[in-house]
């Protein structure tokens, strides 16, 4: 049946092939936008050897403006 087709398929079949990341050090103002444009949700964060070093996701930012706002 249909859930047989999805069993089959790889994490590779799925990605996003377009990976768009940030950097640690950028300021947070600087990735709303990106978090925000064609519906991404996390962003990887990359070192300067383009390794990752962690995820940034909405809630991480929604959380910070909310306590910035609250102050």
């Amino acid at each position: 049946g249909p859930m047989h087709f999805y069993l089959d398929l790889t994490v590779e079949a799925l990605m996003s092939r377009e990976v768009i990341s940030a950097n640690g050090d950028q300021d947070i103002a600087e990735l709303v936008g990106l978090l925000s444009d064609e519906g991404r949700h996390h962003l990887p964060v990359v070192d300067a050897q383009n390794q990752v070093i962690g995820m940034l996701t909405q809630s991480d930012v929604l959380g910070v403006l909310f306590k910035l706002q609250s102050q």
